[in-house]
């Protein structure tokens, strides 16, 4: 970490690289080799994960253990259960509700990521040039094993 310290050749050859900086080749091999320079983003919840996921809100709980209740009720004493599908009525409206506004906050989210994806100057070829920072690239792998 001090290459400040050393001569300009060494640091080149330390690094695999010249004076022009890498080539667009070898810049593409060593991205593809070790893959982009970003975290790994975890995977999203599917649609029916989301919708289970929502049914667990202790409110929603509430609201089918008192549609539950109401369906045991009607069917003791012989009434209709207009109770019981306006509750699930308003469950199913509330959850779906939900899932759209959680949907389209992610689509939000995604989209200020991309916009601030940050940039780095790189030479490449001789030329000094804008690239997304995920593309840089490493001279070497570093794998780090646990012992």
């Amino acid at each position: 970490m001090n290459e400040y310290l050393k001569e300009t050749k060494e640091v080149l050859n330390e690094l695999e690289s010249n004076p022009n900086g890498l080539s667009t080749a070898e810049a593409q091999k060593r991205l593809e080799k070790n893959g982009k320079n970003k975290l790994k983003e975890p995977e999203k919840d599917g649609i029916v994960k989301k919708f289970i996921k929502s049914l667990i809100d202790p409110m929603i709980i509430m609201l089918l253990v008192a549609a539950t209740i109401s369906a045991v009720t009607a069917i003791i004493q012989g009434e209709s259960f207009t109770d019981v599908f306006i509750i699930l009525f308003v469950v199913i409206v509330n959850t779906i509700l939900g899932m759209v506004q959680e949907s389209k906050a992610e689509h939000a989210i995604d989209s200020l990521m991309e916009m601030t994806k940050s940039t780095s100057k790189v030479l490449r070829d001789g030329i000094i040039k804008n690239v997304k920072s995920e593309d840089l690239v490493l001279r070497r792998c570093y794998c780090f094993r646990s012992r």
